[in-house]
């Protein structure tokens, strides 16, 4: 039997400006036509597909990001440094866009207006493979980690969601994956048991403001997160399968909307932390990373710079599993469990439960989930009170 033709494929470029230059923040714009243009110089017919499929691309385009240095974003400008080098990767999704990318070879140079950077090298970072390859390689072990490398968020009543909810994560890979393979599941049943089922055991997250087209911007989330499957929803193997197979997929995917103007870069596993990821908007540049709603003193810088630590430090298998236990218990309380709401209430109080079991002060836990210290007194208390009415405490 003949081998599988692969439909996925993650090329990366590595991009360097022949001098110092500043683009507009939605240089995306851009570097997307030269894309479309490049595969039109080969296939013509499949370049008019890309760019006339409304339903959803098969290809996935990153912005330049950075090797080394953070990309610095002030206002609606961008700047690039000749001393520096950055990547950019194209993801194929379909068998067509797979074997044109597999041979393709970029010219030496990206013009971008009257800036131009060179390519100096062409390298395959995601190795080409089939949707049962995934599937069948699938190992239900492994810890569901991602790391966002650029704004990710999803349309959400007609508006931006710049958050990880397990649900719109899971909605996003499921469309691609059912659009591009020849294996189909049902989304209603599937993200029925991911909002029971799927929980958001940490995160390490901030938001970011960027403009991925010719006009209007979008409010995303960049970060790392790990995502649980509680013990009952595991009994339902297919569908915890499905979840892991997609985690699998999604650096190939991206995440959320406008995945082919740089936004929802994803990478499998927990990133560096966000002092070292590849944007840095002008006011965190400025505030020395402090919080905004944190007053900017020594004492204050402290504390912030104690939190993070402690953020790293409890990342242990203890702390999730207590968080992954508590956040049904907890669901079970609300009197509307329906939509995101009750969810992500159940979270925050399984978290601050969780983080306090674990000797984590109650003033550095607002901090590092960016709410004030009275509300999470106040859920503190109101979690305590309900795990002692059923006689868990």
């Amino acid at each position: 039997m003949a081998p599988r033709q692969p439909d996925l494929i993650g090329i990366e470029l590595i991009i360097q400006p022949t001098q110092d230059c500043i683009l507009p923040s939605n240089y995306t714009y851009w570097l997307h036509a030269w894309f479309l243009e490049q595969i039109r110089q080969i296939d013509p017919a499949l370049s008019a597909e890309l760019h006339d499929n409304q339903a959803e691309k098969a290809f996935t385009l990153s912005g330049f990001l950075a090797d080394t240095n953070p990309v610095i974003q002030t206002n609606r400008t961008i700047n690039f440094s000749a001393a520096n080098t950055y990547r950019c990767q194209i993801t194929a999704l379909n068998k067509s866009l797979c074997a044109v990318l597999k041979r393709w070879q970029p010219p030496h140079t990206i013009a971008l207006r009257n800036n131009v950077f060179s390519i100096t090298q062409r390298k395959i970072n995601l190795a080409a493979t089939t949707y049962k390859t995934l599937w069948d390689n699938t190992n239900l072990d492994d810890e569901l980690n991602l790391n966002f490398l650029s704004a990710t968020a999803f349309h959400k009543n007609g508006n931006h969601m710049p958050l990880p909810i397990p649900e719109n994560l899971f909605h996003s890979y499921l469309r691609r994956w059912n659009i591009f393979s020849d294996y189909q599941f049902d989304h209603e049943e599937f993200l029925a048991w991911v909002r029971e089922g799927v929980v958001l055991l940490r995160h390490n997250i901030r938001s970011s403001k960027v403009q991925p087209g010719k006009q209007g911007s979008v409010t995303g989330f960049m970060g790392s997160i790990q995502l649980g499957i509680t013990n009952k929803a595991q009994y339902q193997v297919d569908f915890s399968h499905l979840a892991h197979a997609l985690v699998a997929a999604a650096p190939y995917f991206g995440t959320g909307h406008k995945v082919t103007f740089g936004l929802g870069q994803t990478r499998s596993g927990w990133g560096l932390p966000l002092a070292n990821s590849n944007a840095i908007d002008s006011d965190t540049v400025n505030s020395g990373a402090v919080p905004k709603n944190i007053v900017a003193t020594k004492k204050a810088q402290s504390v912030v710079k104690k939190s993070v630590a402690l953020s790293i430090a409890i990342d242990s298998g203890a702390v999730n599993a207590r968080i992954a236990e508590l956040q049904p218990i907890f669901l079970a309380s609300k009197k509307r469990q329906g939509g995101d709401r009750a969810a992500n209430a159940a979270l925050l109080w399984a978290t601050i439960v969780a983080r306090q079991e674990n000797g984590d002060s109650l003033k550095l836990i607002a901090i590092d989930l960016g709410i004030p210290y009275d509300n999470a007194k106040k859920y503190s208390q109101l979690a305590r009170k309900y795990l002692l009415s059923i006689g868990l405490l």
